[in-house]
């Protein structure tokens, strides 16, 4: 079965294509704090940390 992590977690692709227009497109520096990666890490901390917040929360 193949993996499309980009095409059905919005937030991944979403980043991802952030990044990719950054760094490629626009050969522009990325900052080191970038607003767009804030919520994948959210998601991250809460997933490692067993679901500190309710996933209903982030629908």
């Amino acid at each position: 079965m193949k993996s499309d992590i980009l095409k059905t977690q919005t937030t991944c692709g979403l980043v991802a294509n952030n990044v990719t227009n950054k760094l490629v497109t626009a050969e522009a520096e990325m900052k080191y704090l970038n607003w767009s990666l804030l919520s994948s890490g959210l998601l991250f901390i809460n997933q490692y940390f067993n679901y500190v917040v309710p996933t209903i929360w982030f629908h």
